[in-house]
Formats: structure tokens, sequence, C-alpha cells
């Protein structure tokens, strides 16, 4: 269970404003934007956003317009940092924006209207503030990996824990599933539902045993 913002560093996408939505596209469309990789766009097709996180996967972002067309020192008109996430409508991805963080002048409370179909550079970044990664409640810092500080957001009634190489809030469902995986090597106590005779059994220290209750 988990909606963690990943703290992954530069992939990036084409973000066109369109009816107040960010429509997203492959980085082939950058080629027109005057973004740090605008030289490299064919080199870096593996750093995609698209390709690289999944829809409603949370992540740190960075939304960046540009003043001039050709590349130059300082051509930052406005920026947005926030946490968003890959949105498919009508099998178009947008970028959901989701908690705005700050801008080119500082903290922000509110999303910056960009110019309508204005061609954006969408690119994650590592928040270098600590209070970024606190921007969400009930967060925990972890590291999946080394050296990059990740958020874990603990929901209602879970606990803490690695699931498939995440750290995440961990609840009773999967925490259950975590249990009957292991009866290869069952302990004295264990309990198990046994699917084949549809009857619940418990583990004596020697051999499972059918569980009954009687009526009152």
């Amino acid at each position: 269970m988990t909606n963690n913002p990943k703290t992954r560093n530069s992939f990036f996408c084409c973000a066109t404003v369109a009816d107040n939505q960010y429509l997203l596209s492959d980085i082939q469309n950058l080629k027109d934007v005057p973004c740090p990789y605008q030289r490299y766009i064919d080199a870096l097709s593996d750093r995609c956003i698209l390709d690289n996180f999944q829809s409603d996967e949370l992540f740190f972002y960075e939304l960046i317009e540009y003043k001039e067309a050709m590349r130059q020192p300082d051509n930052e008109l406005e920026i947005e940092r926030g946490i968003g996430h890959i949105q498919i409508v009508d099998d178009i991805p947008h970028l959901n924006r989701i908690t705005p963080l700050s801008s080119i002048d500082g903290p922000i409370t509110k999303h910056i209207d960009f110019p309508v179909n204005k061609k954006l550079f969408l690119q994650t970044y590592i928040p270098e503030d600590y209070r970024e990664l606190f921007s969400r409640p009930n967060t925990l810092l972890a590291t999946e990996v080394a050296g990059c500080p990740s958020p874990v957001e603990l929901q209602d009634h879970t606990l803490l824990g690695r699931l498939n190489g995440t750290i995440q809030s961990i609840d009773q469902q999967e925490l259950w599933s975590l249990i009957l995986k292991n009866t290869s090597t069952p302990v004295e106590g264990m309990i198990r539902y046994n699917k084949d005779e549809k009857k619940f059994e418990g583990f004596d220290g020697k051999r499972w045993r059918s569980l009954e209750w009687g009526d009152e």
C-alpha cells in the first residue's frame, strides 16, 4: 500500500497547457523547448517520465516556463515545484498537480497559471529543502537508494515495512498475505485457512489440526 512521492532525479518530458490541463507528450517534443537536454534529446529517450512512472505514482515535479526560444543563461521565466502524478484521461496522459511547494520566487500555496498552448519543460527532482520532504502529513524518511531520501506516508491502521522492494505502509490484508506466505516452516500457535478443506487450522508444534467451534 504505497503512494509515497518518488525522489528520482532527471526524468523529464514535455507538458503543454490546454484549458487548465497539462497534457504530457514524449521528450521529442522538447526539441523546440530551450531545456538543459534540448541538444541531447535523441540520446536520452530512456529518461522519459511516461516510460518510467506508473499512473498514480507520486513524484516531485518541476515545471519550467522559458522566456526565449533559444537556450541562454537565466532563461527561466517561471518555475513551479510540487508533488503530482500522471493521470490518464481519454487515453491521454496528463500531469495531475496535487501539492504546490515553491516557485521561482519561493514557497507557494497555490498552483501557478501558465499560459495556454505554452510548451513547458517537466522534470522530476530531489528536494534540497528537507521541509519539502515533509510536505505530506504522517511522513517518515527512508532510503531505498543510497543517498536518496524517500518520504513514506503512513496511512491509518497500517505498519511500516518493506514489501516488494519498497518501504511503505502495509495494511492488514498485505500483512496477512505475508504471514501466510511462510507456512512451509510453521511455528507453534500459527493459524491458517485451508482452502481445499474450507476450514481453519492451528499448528500444535508437530502438525496442523482442525479448529472447531461449537454453536452457542
